[in-house]
């Protein structure tokens, strides 16, 4: 993912929020992008332990893309505005 983000002309950092983080803060032209990855979302407390760091974000009035991206073979999801992609799909979008 770091490697992917890089090749898209992105400067990459790992995001801190208290005693969170966030795996991938990117910035490109500006923008910024924040990226989550995770092999599968197979329970709620997965899923809920990956969207934490990003919904920590939206009181702050970060509105910039969120997104967690998994190897499961679901539809694109949104919840709130953090997108929950197919690691594939993304990487074959760029």
């Amino acid at each position: 993912m770091f490697i992917e983000l890089l090749r898209r002309g992105y400067k990459v950092f790992i995001g801190k929020i208290g005693d969170m983080e966030i795996d991938f803060a990117a910035e490109k032209n500006g923008e910024k992008l924040y990226v989550q990855v995770a092999y599968l979302i197979g329970s709620e407390e997965t899923k809920e332990r990956e969207l934490r760091p990003l919904k920590s974000l939206l009181p702050l009035g970060d509105n910039f893309p969120k997104l967690i991206l998994t190897m499961d073979d679901l539809p694109p999801s949104n919840e709130n505005g953090i997108v929950r992609k197919n690691i594939r799909e993304w990487i074959l979008e760029g």
